[in-house]
């Protein structure tokens, strides 16, 4: 059961990450197969060594007897594994293009959104210029500068 939570959690991950990001997808899902190869290809020899299949010349009858010995649910997940993927990537696109409502402001709302994030009141009323909401937070120094003048 491990073995199937692990592959549903790793191949929504890459289905969902494939979705927002569909160049860098296939980079993450060559790494993950690579990756897994490199971790699981000793089992599977180990597998093909109890199976004594190990001194055939046929390399891909040795990784077939040695993942055939591998246990039945590590079997499973490996097959459902691309199905998570496609499972993964189909429910996000069906949340992107059925579910997910965009918000678009309009230019007045982006106008007044941005006047007031700058502290500006708005123009059309006649106030011009930055409105102070706070206190200046730097003290002016009595030092002369470089130039002469005082800050």
């Amino acid at each position: 059961m491990l073995f199937i939570a692990i592959s549903l959690t790793l191949g929504m991950g890459i289905g969902i990450f494939s979705a927002y990001h569909t160049k860098a997808s296939l980079g993450g899902l060559f790494a993950t197969l690579v990756v897994t190869g490199i971790v699981i290809r000793p089992v599977v020899l180990l597998g093909a060594t109890a199976s004594g299949t190990l001194g055939s010349r046929n390399p891909f009858l040795v990784y077939w007897m040695g993942f055939t010995s591998l246990p039945y649910l590590f079997q499973i997940a490996v097959y459902l594994f691309p199905i998570f993927i496609i499972m993964g990537r189909l429910g996000t696109w069906i949340y992107m293009t059925c579910i997910y409502v965009e918000i678009i402001e309009t230019e007045d709302e982006k106008r007044a959104r941005l006047l007031s994030e700058f502290g500006w009141e708005d123009i059309r009323k006649g106030k011009l210029g930055p409105q102070s909401q706070h206190a200046p937070s730097v003290k002016r120094s009595n030092r002369a500068t470089s130039f002469g003048k005082r800050i």
